[in-house]
């Protein structure tokens, strides 16, 4: 027996992913608030998107300003959430139609909100040239310049290195957790010396200078003295010159790793 249909009248508010918002892509004013009506034995999400063929043109509903960092072509991968006030409702990715929502539309739902997350993943940290599951604008890329000759002074331009944001390069090259960094085991012999890269770090690009083979690898700031491994901020331990302290924006303040407990209040140069 074929149940009955019932209409159903309910409002898809349209929203992009805090990230995409922050990269300037923004849904465009028609989208917004779509008023929807449906007569349905049962709910599907292409129902919900007000599309009886299922589809969803996700790029005709937005907008990547000139001034976002993504574009278009940039995306591998889409994802709509959809939520009633702070409630989860469940997701849609394209091509995935088989999911049922039968009980997305009763009463106390008539207005959802469809978050649009956009994935751009066009490579890995670490140098790595394959995508590797993280959206890459939640990664840092630096600027690498490796010195031509010993004492040249002049610098040639290499890929750009990509790391995790909140880790710390300089540890992760020294502990050997990050490889591939350019000119990393390089090496050139002038007589019978030979010398190899050193690197510093000045703002979002590293420089790499020739130097003595046995020099440390990575040179100190000349900036600031407390720097001690030369990536040119400061963290909670170098400042204190001890083990086991981070930073907290929350309580804006060093604190203890394990406990969260606030050492003191300090100008924020600290590693984040």
């Amino acid at each position: 027996m074929r149940a009955a249909e019932k209409t159903y009248n309910y409002t898809i508010n349209w929203e992009v992913s805090e990230l995409d918002e922050s990269d300037s892509v923004r849904v465009l004013p028609a989208y917004r608030h779509v008023n929807l009506k449906s007569t349905l034995t049962s709910v599907r999400p292409m129902d919900v998107m007000g599309l009886a063929d299922g589809t969803l043109n996700v790029f005709g509903m937005v907008d990547f300003s000139k001034a976002s960092v993504a574009t278009q072509d940039d995306v591998s991968g889409i994802e709509v959430t959809f939520l009633s006030g702070n409630e989860y409702l469940g997701k849609w990715v394209p091509g995935d139609n088989s999911v049922m929502f039968e009980s997305l539309l009763t009463s106390s739902r008539t207005n959802i909100t469809g978050v649009i997350s956009f994935t751009v993943d066009t490579h890995g940290v670490d140098g790595q040239t394959t995508p590797d599951g993280t959206d890459d604008r939640e990664q840092k890329g630096y600027n690498v310049r490796l010195e031509t000759n010993i004492g040249s002074d002049l610098y040639s331009i290499e890929p750009t290195y990509y790391v995790n944001a909140n880790d710390d390069l300089v540890k992760k090259v020294s502990d050997g957790d990050y490889v591939n960094l350019p000119g990393l085991y390089a090496s050139k012999w002038d007589g019978d010396q030979e010398y190899v890269y050193q690197y510093r770090i000045d703002g979002d690009t590293i420089y790499g200078d020739w130097v003595k083979e046995g020099s440390a690898l990575f040179a100190k700031s000349t900036t600031n003295d407390k720097d001690t491994n030369g990536d040119g901020k400061v963290s909670c331990d170098e400042y204190y010159g001890t083990t086991g302290l981070e930073w907290s924006d929350k309580l804006n303040a060093c604190v203890v790793s394990s406990t969260g407990d606030a050492v003191v209040t300090i100008p924020n140069t600290a590693t984040k």
